[in-house]
């Protein structure tokens, strides 16, 4: 399994799919493996502990994330630069 899980870091690059946090390289599998909520036995890759906390506390459910990008879109206007 840690091959495995080395050939997946690896792949993406050391860094999480979602923020590009870099893998720390001194911690044999740190982050979470991401499955296919529907088909367990498909891995989707590695995040960091933050994104993967993200995508289970909105169930993965598309729509969710989809609002929650659009409330902090809207509500941070003021703090984006022009």
């Amino acid at each position: 399994m840690a091959d495995d899980y080395s050939k997946l870091v690896a792949a993406q690059g050391g860094l999480c799919l979602i923020c590009g946090a870099h893998h720390p390289d001194d911690q044999e599998e740190a982050w979470p493996v991401v499955t296919d909520p529907k088909q367990p036995d498909k891995c989707w890759g590695v995040l960091c502990e933050q994104c993967y906390a993200g995508l289970v506390g909105f169930r993965f459910n598309l729509g969710w994330l989809d609002n929650a990008a659009h409330y902090l879109w809207h509500k941070t206007k003021a703090y984006r630069r022009p």
